[in-house]
């Protein structure tokens, strides 16, 4: 199945049990993701509407960000806020923050300016 997304209920009983086993040796979705990435680089991750990502383009998108974060001065264990969509982006931002040490502060994107603020400075985030 290598490139497409994988619908358990037409893989074959090889295919469902690889991801199950995927599954039971990562503790966290993150790790889920660097495993998939490293032992099925080509299979789809996730679809975004017209848009799809293989498990080595999420993860190095992830990675990409995390970086981008550190480079940023942000140190870890602090908080970091961001206005959340639903989009692929909102999970390589939740991924990349987690995965860089840092907590994520997740707001609503439909919140006003003075409400973001407040949000942003009640959690004390950056």
């Amino acid at each position: 199945m290598s490139g497409h997304s994988f619908h358990a209920d037409t893989a074959s009983p090889g295919e469902v049990a690889t991801t199950l086993e995927d599954m039971r040796r990562c503790a966290t979705v993150d790790q889920l993701i660097e495993r998939c990435a490293r032992l099925h680089t080509t299979r789809t991750a996730v679809i975004d509407r017209d848009r799809s990502y293989d498990f080595g383009q999420l993860n190095a998108m992830i990675n990409s960000l995390g970086t981008t974060l550190t480079g940023l001065g942000i140190e870890q264990g602090e908080r970091v806020a961001f206005l959340v969509e639903h989009s692929v982006e909102t999970l390589i931002a939740f991924m990349a923050i987690q995965r860089a040490g840092y907590v994520m502060v997740p707001l609503n994107s439909r919140l006003t300016t003075r409400e973001v603020e407040y949000q942003v400075g009640h959690a004390r985030a950056v």
